[in-house]
């Protein structure tokens, strides 16, 4: 009797980890996944998964919209899409700089110098010009990055390690690793 509530107990404290190995994949037909193969020199292969097996998912590729099979043996790194970012800010950063740079060396030109004393109008004027040509050159540049968008890739961890109990000699349990 006691051995049977021993096996019992191991078994529920079992179950959550098996079940977890065995977890929703988040690569459903539908996703974006974007893939590195194992040795790849160039890009990894980024499109839509058409169907998935047990060892294989078959992709529609973003470039060309060939449909290409992918063994789960040859994927050194799987990230999955979560969504787009745009980059307004970015734009916004980019813009002010270039505004304000262009309007301080067409104020003062290299060589020349902007002599004027501190607390003068004139330098005050260029001021105020460099600050109101960033401020154009932040809103073009927020307008320009809001139009540009990439995708925000997470990482999937490896499903290398599994956990399986194995009819060895009276319930042991195995950690095996795949390779």
């Amino acid at each position: 009797m006691k051995r049977l509530i021993r096996i019992g107990t191991l078994s529920l404290l079992l179950f959550p980890l098996i079940g977890s190995s065995q977890g929703n994949t988040p690569v459903v037909p539908g996703a974006r996944i974007r893939v590195t193969a194992l040795g790849a020199v160039g890009a990894p292969r980024s499109g839509t998964v058409v169907t998935t097996a047990a060892d294989t998912v078959v992709l529609r590729l973003d470039s060309g919209g060939e449909t290409v099979p992918i063994p789960f043996s040859g994927i050194s790194l799987l990230e999955v899409s979560r969504g787009f970012r745009r980059h307004g800010g970015d734009g916004a950063k980019v813009g002010f700089l270039v505004g304000s740079l262009t309007s301080l060396i067409l104020s003062c030109p290299p060589g020349k110098g902007c002599d004027a004393p501190p607390g003068s109008w004139e330098r005050l004027s260029i001021i105020t010009g460099v600050l109101a040509v960033g401020g154009l050159g932040m809103i073009v540049g927020a307008a320009a990055g809001s139009t540009v968008k990439t995708d925000i890739w997470e990482a999937l961890p490896s499903s290398r390690w599994q956990l399986s109990i194995l009819p060895i000699a009276r319930y042991r349990l195995a950690l095996s690793l795949r390779f």
